[in-house]
């Protein structure tokens, strides 16, 4: 069982092994009897070997690994060899996979590498007469239909084909690293040259196997200039690019000339690098021979060191040349830009005082709106006079009515004390008559004569108090 066939087994939960017999056989007859078993083994096989290329999984040689061998994060090399590589000695090869390479071409999740490049714009700004023929092609197929858009024979058409997915994924990964970063700076920090570009992206992926192919790195700078219209580049040069700067999407001979004296400088700061280890290995020699008593050898050692130090003085005195050159580019291309800000200001400003107009016009104005805003102010005094206005009061009368409601409310409230009084005279209960006496005959006896008595002159009383009604 091949490294790849390991790898998938072990990362894509679809290739368990109760599953392979049906991923291996030539499962394109059940588009039609069986279309859901059909687009999951599709589905499977696609996730797969996508999840395997970005892993480095697939050693391809061909368009896709480029010619330096190193495996592509971002093509699949269809053929001969991808074949062999999912053999196995119980299953054989693989039945259907053209038909998987045909229905991710026919929905676009991958594109041939030759169609990619040959797009002059956008891939996603095609004419839309091509999506609804592929979705519709797409769609027939999945009912049974074959077109001649897609072929489907039993051969696998070699070819490389990119992955959509992980060419975005990638670009999104870089443009993050980057964002906040190169890309708001200056003009001279956002140019690099070709190889830091790569060694940047192979580091942000965490590439292994020697980092990105040079096919990959082709790949991802003409997504990432024509498809998202981020960066500039050139053979030479990579330049991010600034929206502020008209004429940025335009790699210069200045970016080139910046793009290589960055280079030239990163290239002497690791050989002064090497060449400080080598004077330190050299001087330790020196030493050890000293002790052990070889003055020969000592002496040649101290000869070495003293031409590597020579070396190591020559180059860090071109690298302290190289970067005050380096610094007043910097300084010169900063500058560029602060000019050409104050002329974009300056061409604001001119229009805005030509819409403004005069310094007569502007009197003009300012008198006119000192007039309209007495005129408010005399229209508000107006107002406010009219709000004043109103009927005449006569304190007197008011006087005298508010005496007469004291009165009626004085008399009313004597009339609710009076009816009060009468309500209790009722509740006083009469004292009983003695047993054997009768009762409404005048024959009264002495505690009966009391007890009216006692009523009469309580009710004489209290009617003494109520008020004479008029």
């Amino acid at each position: 069982m091949s490294n790849l066939i390991q790898y998938i087994s072990a990362h894509s939960e679809q290739f368990r092994k109760t599953r392979l017999p049906s991923l291996y056989s030539d499962f394109r007859l059940q588009r039609a009897s069986n279309p859901d078993g059909y687009a999951a083994n599709i589905s499977a096989w696609e996730n797969a070997l996508r999840d395997a290329v970005s892993a480095q999984q697939v050693q391809g040689r061909g368009r896709g690994g480029g010619q330096d061998g190193r495996p592509s994060v971002l093509c699949l090399d269809v053929g001969e060899e991808l074949l062999t590589e999912l053999e196995t000695s119980e299953l054989g090869r693989p039945l259907a996979l053209g038909a998987v390479v045909d229905e991710a071409v026919a929905r676009g999740s991958m594109i041939p590498v030759r169609v990619f490049k040959s797009y002059k714009s956008s891939i996603y700004k095609q004419s839309t007469g091509q999506y609804v023929w592929r979705s519709l092609t797409w769609g027939l197929r999945q009912l049974g239909i074959t077109t001649n858009a897609v072929d489907t024979g039993e051969n696998v058409k070699a070819g490389s084909y990119i992955f959509m997915k992980n060419l975005e994924e990638a670009s999104k990964k870089v443009l993050d690293h980057f964002d906040g970063g190169i890309i708001n700076s200056s003009r001279v920090n956002r140019i690099m040259s070709h190889q830091a570009f790569k060694q940047e992206v192979s580091t942000i992926l965490a590439l292994s196997n020697g980092g990105m192919s040079e096919t990959d790195v082709q790949l991802l700078l003409v997504y990432m200039s024509r498809d998202m219209s981020k960066l500039a580049f050139n053979a030479k040069a990579v330049k991010f690019l600034n929206t502020v700067e008209e004429d940025d999407a335009v790699l210069t001979s200045e970016d080139e000339t910046i793009a290589s004296l960055k280079t030239l400088m990163h290239d002497l700061e690791m050989q002064i690098s090497s060449v400080t280890n080598r004077v330190s290995e050299l001087k330790n020699k020196a030493q050890s021979a000293v002790s052990q008593g070889n003055k020969a050898s000592a002496m040649a050692a101290l000869r070495s060191k003293r031409l590597a130090e020579s070396v190591l003085n020559r180059r860090t005195a071109t690298l302290t040349q190289l970067e005050e050159v380096f610094h007043k580019i910097e300084q010169a291309a900063d500058q560029v830009e602060f000019v050409r800000l104050m002329e974009a200001s300056t061409k604001v400003l001119r229009g805005l005082s030509a819409e403004i107009g005069d310094v007569d016009k502007i009197d003009n104005i300012v008198d006119d709106l000192r007039d309209e805003m007495t005129k408010v102010d005399d229209v508000a005094a107006q107002i406010a006079e009219v709000d004043q206005l109103g009927p005449v009061v006569d304190e007197d009368e008011l006087d005298t009515e508010l005496a007469n409601m004291q009165r009626e409310s004085q008399g009313e409230q004597e009339l609710l004390e009076s009816r009060t009084v009468e309500q209790r005279l009722k509740d006083i209960v009469p004292v009983p008559a003695r047993k054997g006496d009768q009762v409404g005959h005048g024959n009264e006896g002495p505690e009966d004569r009391t007890a009216q008595e006692y009523n009469r002159e309580a009710h004489n009383s209290e009617t003494e108090k109520l008020p004479t009604e008029a």
